[in-house]
């Protein structure tokens, strides 16, 4: 019994019994809550970034229908190589001489199997992403129009159409 009281007494002297200290304790509540704020926060800025980025098709649209407007329209020829590729021939102007350059320029527009409306010189050398995000395209010539219609992979569809001269360029 006398043994037994013995190791009792010093077991509470001699052994340091591991925890954590009030101050430790403190700092672990305040910094857990603090953590999960900043990452509920992130998640819901990122959240919004990428509803006004979705926002933004309709701006690329618009760019894009005023680009091929301002190409259509200095346009010389045009031919559709297939349902989802055309090509668009127009003389480039010289602003330094006030004159058309010759020989003429050849643009290509394809889909590629990404969803990208590609942009190209007649070798299918350069490579301009210029709208994004396409599931299905249609092109149709008629007389001296170019119908292009898209749909996204959002469902969204959109119809544009372009005058284009039909002159045979040398």
């Amino acid at each position: 019994m006398e043994n037994l009281k013995f190791r009792l007494r010093s077991l509470g002297r001699n052994k340091r019994v591991r925890g954590f200290t009030l101050l430790e304790c403190l700092g672990a509540l305040l910094i857990i809550p603090c953590v999960l704020i900043v990452f509920l926060n992130l998640s819901t800025f990122l959240e919004r970034a990428e509803s006004k980025w979705r926002c933004n098709d309709a701006k690329n649209w618009q760019l894009f229908v005023t680009q091929m407007q301002e190409r259509c329209r200095n346009s010389r020829d045009l031919k559709i190589l297939g349902n989802q590729e055309f090509q668009l021939s127009f003389l480039a102007f010289d602003e330094r001489e006030n004159v058309e350059k010759k020989p003429a320029v050849i643009e290509r527009f394809y889909l590629n199997q990404k969803g990208e409306l590609i942009k190209t010189n007649e070798n299918k050398k350069g490579f301009e992403p210029i709208l994004m995000e396409i599931q299905s395209l249609h092109i149709e010539k008629t007389q001296e129009f170019l119908k292009l219609e898209v749909e996204f992979f959002s469902g969204k569809k959109e119809q544009a159409i372009w005058e284009v001269k039909d002159e045979k360029v040398p």
